[in-house]
């Protein structure tokens, strides 16, 4: 029985479902004894056949209505003169690509072009190979300081630095308290000791400037006294004091290396850090970069009369057309933002142990020349004097790590998709679908066992859908 094949040229891959050939033509063949659907061998008139298939290495062979199957050539033999024998071997992908392409399945992996955001575990990472980039937001707020006044009752008052160091505030509480160069003066820092009313001391690295609540001190029996400009504030209880710091996402996204695909957000290949003053460097999920209308937001409250407090973190999202940002908290830390002054030692051999360290000269000179106590970035509360009075700045850092770019790889071995779909559902990209399938296991109909298991093989390792 003499049958029709179309002989062509296939360029495609041994695990592609491809049907194209290209400079194909149509032979009337014979089957030779012996064949089989999987294996057959088709003979054909030819003149010269070694020349007139050169090339040809790609089948189809219709064998009746509807149904037909595509086949590798394996062999092409000159039997005699004008001769010729085509040894073949059926390929199932190309021939059961429709059962394959209706086949429902976990997509594991694809170059599915909406899919490049989920991690891959697969992707090499060059760990002494990466860019750095930075964005930096100033948190000055200036500084002041908290006192606590002890009579009758304890009153704590605030007293802005800008306005102590400038105009000399501080140097009149100090004359209040060691007295002066007068006769009175000295009789009163002798009578009355004001020293001993002064409980507590801090520096703060926040300032009072939007208060101009007056209020007086008064230590023990000595006269009530202000400050001769930027009256003090008087915290009859507690003053919270809060700062919001915010930094847009979008200023760190202007200079990192890669935003297209999922290592912008791997923590394997991007390392985010945020250094806060009070707190030190805390590392961030690479995730907060993953939308370009977020923002960071770093909170401060701290409490005016002991310097405790806290810091947060919120991720800020922005969705749509919502107008109010959505806060994630995902970082909290408490802080001791105050550094106390160490006035004192007892009430009793305050003034004396303090005159005898610091004359009282020599310490208004100090605070006026800005030689501030502070707490260090690790909150340990200690002194320095490294001539920052403030919060200082925050600094977020993002380490990308290079690796192979998923544009180099996406074509050969895909990106996790994970996905149930139809096969034929998966949108490739640049003429590809590289697919990779979770436990496969389709049966077309009219396959052998051994062209179902040759298959689901293809379909767990990779093959493409084109």
């Amino acid at each position: 029985m003499a049958y029709t094949i179309e002989v062509g040229s296939a360029t495609k891959r041994i695990n592609s479902t491809s049907q194209s050939m290209g400079d194909s033509g149509s032979y009337s063949v014979n089957l030779k004894n012996e064949s089989t659907l999987i294996n057959p061998t088709f003979t054909l008139d030819v003149a010269d056949p070694i020349k007139a298939l050169a090339g040809k290495n790609f089948l189809r062979w219709t064998y009746g209505a509807n149904r037909y199957g595509y086949y590798w050539i394996d062999n092409i033999k000159s039997v005699r003169r004008g001769v010729a024998e085509l040894q073949c071997t059926r390929d199932p992908l190309a021939t059961f690509k429709t059962a394959i392409g209706n086949y429902r399945c976990v997509i594991k992996r694809s170059n599915d072009s909406g899919n490049w955001n989920l991690y891959d575990v697969d992707n090499i990472i060059e760990p002494n190979n990466y860019i750095i980039s930075t964005c930096e937001k100033s948190a000055a707020t200036g500084f002041s300081y908290g006192v606590g006044v002890s009579s009758y009752t304890m009153t704590y008052y605030g007293v802005d630095g800008a306005k102590a160091v400038n105009v000399g505030s501080i140097m009149s509480l100090n004359s209040q308290i060691f007295g002066d160069n007068s006769l009175w003066g000295t009789a009163n820092q002798v009578l009355f000791n004001p020293s001993q009313y002064v409980k507590s001391f801090i520096h703060l690295p926040c300032s009072f400037s939007d208060y101009t609540i007056g209020a007086t001190i008064k230590l023990g029996n000595a006269e009530p006294f202000s400050l001769e400009t930027g009256y003090p504030i008087d915290f009859s209880t507690s003053y919270i004091w809060h700062k919001d710091i915010d930094i847009p996402i979008s200023d760190l996204r202007a200079n990192m290396y890669y935003l297209t695909d999922y290592r912008s957000q791997d923590d394997r290949f991007t390392q985010v850090k945020l250094q806060l003053p009070f707190v030190g460097s805390i590392k961030l999920s690479a995730s907060v970069l993953s939308m370009a209308l977020s923002k960071l937001r770093v909170s401060y409250n701290i409490d005016m009369v002991t310097g405790q407090g806290e810091c947060f973190v919120y991720h800020m999202i922005t969705s749509g057309s919502d107008p109010h940002d959505k806060a994630h908290v995902i970082f909290k830390s408490n802080i001791n933002a105050g550094a106390e002054i160490p006035l004192g030692v007892s009430d009793s051999a305050w003034g004396s142990v303090l005159s005898n360290v610091l004359n009282p000269v020599e310490w208004g000179k100090a605070i006026m020349q800005g030689m501030n106590p502070r707490g260090n970035i690790n909150c340990i509360g200690s002194c320095n004097s490294t001539g920052y009075e403030d919060i200082g700045n925050i600094k977020l850092t993002v380490t990308q790590f290079d690796s192979d770019d998923v544009a180099d790889y996406r074509n050969t071995k895909g990106v996790p998709t994970n996905k149930e779909m139809l096969i034929r559902n998966v949108a490739g990209v640049e003429g590809y679908n590289y697919i990779e399938v979770l436990n496969p296991s389709v049966e077309p109909t009219g396959a052998t066992p051994d062209e179902i298991n040759q298959i689901n093989r293809y379909l767990e390792g990779g093959f493409y859908y084109e």
